[in-house]
């Protein structure tokens, strides 16, 4: 079933970006480059080919904020309506659904995260409380899926020592707006924040998760390796399409 409500987005783009290292001592990671344009650019685009155009960015600084301001402003350039909030410690990527409680409403919300860029193979048509997966050969260092037999969300576990399955929960996750109530339920985990998996568990045992399997290619930009990879990545790709312009 599509989504009947109007939809809303979230980038989360707060966060320190250690993994990077001293590539993010002077600004955040996305706004980095990827190639020729600023990795926040990417799951821009996402959420707009999903037809959704009032988002929130969630950062971590009023610096971080005037940064993106300067990079983006109100986002009517490329036919969006950006708002901006901080989020000033790194509490869980469920914390966004609290802070942006006000912002969401009574609308479906899509949240991704700011430093994942998707390079699809179709549009993706929002369907309410869906996550996303991606076959990896690594998926201890991932959220998993673990499916059954009919493709339904089984169970799901953040990086497991023992392999369950290789789908690996990507960055983009489509919920309702009780989403808001099921974040407030949850408790910190072990590393003091509030996990999307719980979040995900919660939804799935009183409603009910779809699971979709991304088409196309993903990138989990978040270590310096894995920046060059999608840049090399979308650098071949530009110049075989010629399209240098992400957002129009």
């Amino acid at each position: 079933m599509k989504a009947e409500k109007e939809m809303c987005g979230i980038v989360l783009a707060g966060g320190k970006g250690t993994r990077l290292g001293e590539l993010t001592n002077v600004i955040s990671k996305q706004l980095l480059p990827v190639y020729k344009q600023p990795m926040v650019y990417y799951p821009l685009k996402t959420l707009k080919d999903m037809g959704i155009t009032r988002i929130l960015i969630i950062v971590s600084s009023v610096l971080q904020e005037q940064l993106f301001y300067s990079q983006l402003g109100d986002g009517s350039k490329f036919g969006l309506q950006l708002s901006y909030k901080i989020q000033e410690k790194a509490n869980g990527l469920a914390e966004a659904f609290i802070l942006g409680e006000e912002f969401i409403g009574e609308s479906d919300v899509t949240l991704i995260l700011g430093d994942n860029v998707f390079l699809l193979n179709s549009k993706i048509t929002p369907v309410k409380n869906t996550i996303f997966t991606y076959k990896v050969k690594n998926p201890s260092a991932y959220g998993v899926a673990k499916l059954d037999i009919y493709g339904e969300l089984e169970d799901i576990v953040e990086k497991p020592e023992e392999f369950i399955s290789d789908n690996a929960v990507v960055g983009l996750y489509i919920f309702t707006s009780s989403v808001i109530d099921v974040a407030k339920r949850i408790k910190p985990s072990k590393r003091g924040e509030l996990e999307i998996v719980d979040v995900i568990k919660i939804i799935n045992n009183e409603q009910y998760i779809n699971v979709e399997e991304i088409s196309g290619v993903w990138f989990d930009c978040g270590t310096p390796d894995d920046l060059l990879e999608c840049a090399e990545y979308v650098r071949a790709l530009t110049k075989r399409t010629n399209r240098d312009t992400l957002l129009r």
